[in-house]
C-alpha cells in the first residue's frame, strides 16, 4: 500500500468503498476534521467486525502528541508493520468485543478481563529520524567510516543498549519472575524480547551478538556499566549453552593488556577480573558474516514489561 495519500481521509474514504459495506454505512465527508474521520471509522471497525485488530495500528507510543485520543489510528503514519503475530497476542481468542463507545466522543469503553497490572516498562532506546540524522552528520565528520552501529551505542540507543536495560529490570525482578515461569533465567529473557519461543540453536547467534557487543564497548569510553552488564548476560548464557568455540576469536593476544585495564576498572578484587577475562577470551564470531537470527529477531523497538505476578512480555512501540 502507498502511504502517501493526497489527503489522510483518502485512507479510509478509498479502501472502504472498496471494502464490503455491511454495516459500515460510511459516507465520505471531508468537511470532518481528519482526527473525527479516524475516530468514528475506528468505532465503526469494531462494532461491525466484534475485533480489536485496528488497535494494532494505534499510535499509543507518541505520548509527546497534543493529538488525542492515543487509541485512535493517526492517518498521517499509519503502522506500516501491525502486530499480525495471532498466536502471541491473541489473548482473547475468539471472544467478540463489545464496545460501547459513540460516535463523537474520545474514550474508548471495551469491556474485557484484568488478569493482571504491569509493574514495570522499559521503553525503546529510539531516536527520532531528525535525531539520528544530527547525530550521525555530527560523528561522521570526525570518522566517516564510523558504523551505524557504534553510533547507535556511542549514543546509548539501540537494540544493544535496550536489551541491556530489559536484562538489568529482569535480573532486579528474578523473585518474583521466578515463581511464575518455570525454566531457566536466560530462556524468559530471550523468548520476551524476540516474542517467539527461541530455539536452542538460537543460543548460539546470541554468543555471537553479545561478543560483537563487548568488542563494541571495550572501544568506547564510559561504558563501564554496560560492559559489566554484558558480562553477566554472557555468564547467565554460559549457564544454558557453550559457546561456539569453532569459530574466531574476538580477543587477539596484543589485546589482552589494554582488556585487563578496563577490567580493572570495573572490579573490585583479581578473582573477578581473571574470571571476566577467561569468559572474554571464550567469544568468538563467524569468520564469514552471515545474518545472525537473533540480531533479526528482536523486538528493540517495542515496549518491554514485567507484571506484578511476575509475567514477562513486549507491548506496543
Amino acid at each position: 500500500m502507498d502511504y502517501e495519500a493526497t489527503d489522510p481521509r483518502d485512507k479510509i474514504y478509498a479502501l472502504i468503498g472498496l471494502a464490503d459495506q455491511t454495516g459500515y454505512d460510511i459516507v465520505a465527508d471531508y468537511s470532518m476534521p481528519v482526527l473525527e474521520v479516524c475516530r468514528d471509522f475506528a468505532v465503526k471497525m469494531i462494532s461491525v467486525t466484534k475485533k480489536l485488530d485496528i488497535l494494532q495500528y494505534s499510535t499509543v507510543q507518541d505520548l509527546g502528541a497534543e493529538r488525542v485520543p492515543l487509541w485512535v489510528p493517526d492517518s498521517h503514519k499509519v503502522a506500516k508493520e501491525p502486530i499480525y503475530f495471532s498466536r502471541t497476542q491473541n489473548a482473547s481468542k475468539d471472544t467478540k468485543a463489545i464496545v460501547a463507545t459513540s460516535y463523537g466522543h474520545d474514550p474508548l469503553s471495551l469491556r474485557g478481563v484484568s488478569v493482571d497490572n504491569v509493574a514495570v516498562i522499559v521503553m525503546p532506546e529510539t531516536p527520532s529520524q531528525e535525531l539520528w540524522a544530527s547525530a550521525k552528520q555530527r560523528f561522521r565528520q570526525v570518522d566517516p567510516s564510523l558504523p551505524d552501529r557504534m553510533l547507535l551505542d556511542l549514543q546509548g540507543w539501540g537494540p544493544t543498549t535496550w536489551i541491556l536495560h530489559v536484562f538489568k529490570m529482569v535480573d532486579e525482578h528474578k523473585p518474583v519472575i521466578s515463581r511464575q515461569n518455570d525454566g531457566d533465567l536466560i530462556t524468559w529473557f530471550l523468548n520476551s524480547v524476540t516474542a517467539c519461543s527461541v530455539p536452542t540453536s538460537m543460543l548460539t547467534d546470541f554468543w555471537e551478538y553479545l561478543a560483537l557487543a563487548i568488542a563494541r564497548f571495550m572501544l568506547m569510553p564510559n561504558k563501564n556499566n554496560e560492559i559489566k552488564l554484558l558480562i553477566k548476560l554472557l555468564r547467565l548464557l554460559a549457564q544454558a549453552s557453550p559457546p561456539p568455540l569453532e569459530w574466531e576469536s574476538i580477543l587477539e593476544e596484543q589485546h589482552r593488556q589494554a582488556l585487563r585495564a578496563v577490567l580493572v576498572e570495573i572490579y573490585d578484587n583479581e578473582d573477578e577480573i581473571d574470571s571476566a577475562l577467561e569468559l572474554i577470551k571464550l567469544l568468538r564470531i563467524r569468520p564469514h558474516r552471515n545474518d545472525n537470527r537473533f540480531n533479526n529477531s528482536v523486538k528493540e523497538d517495542r515496549m518491554f514489561f514485567i507484571t506484578e505476578d511476575g509475567y514477562l512480555g513486549i507491548g506496543p512501540k
